[in-house]
């Protein structure tokens, strides 16, 4: 089995790469924005989860 931590570190975005424009929603447990991401040149509508 893979390490766990492992495959967070697989999966993890830089933040420089996410630009969160608007709130969308919140909650009890964060906040959902609406923003983009930009890897390698392309650029993408995400929603972007936040947890508190």
């Amino acid at each position: 089995p893979t390490d766990p931590c492992e495959k967070a570190r697989a999966m993890a975005i830089p933040r420089s790469a996410l630009n969160c424009r608007s709130l969308v929603q919140e909650g009890t447990f964060g906040r959902v924005y609406r923003g983009s991401l930009n890897i390698a040149g392309k650029n993408q509508e995400v929603f972007i989860k936040t947890v508190t």
